[in-house]
């Protein structure tokens, strides 16, 4: 359990360091003064906020694709119940002209 702490340390202090020297701000400032858990919990925080950036985009995806499929399936369905109108209407034309000729 104590290597993780030592594991981000390693990770997050020359990630800080680059900033701090590229000026990225009060993060990397604190980062790199050693405050080594405030940078891996702000790392931690920008990780579950992407990820759930992503899954949000990913159930609008989805939806959008719900949305579509319903109203292709709409269409077909309408487009299948003209048909048959039309398939009904021809058939009592046609029972009507050979009614007619008997």
């Amino acid at each position: 359990m104590h290597d993780i702490p030592a594991a981000f340390r390693l990770w997050v202090r020359p990630a800080a360091a680059a900033a701090a020297a590229a000026g990225g701000g009060a993060a990397g400032a604190a980062a790199g003064s050693g405050s080594a858990a405030a940078g891996s919990a702000a790392a931690a925080a920008g990780m579950d906020n992407h990820r759930q950036q992503q899954q949000q985009q990913q159930q609008q995806q989805q939806q959008r694709r719900r949305e579509w499929l319903l109203q292709q399936q709409q269409q077909k369905q309408g487009a299948d119940e003209q048909w048959l109108q039309q398939q009904q209407q021809q058939q009592q034309q046609q029972q009507q002209e050979q009614q007619q000729m008997l």
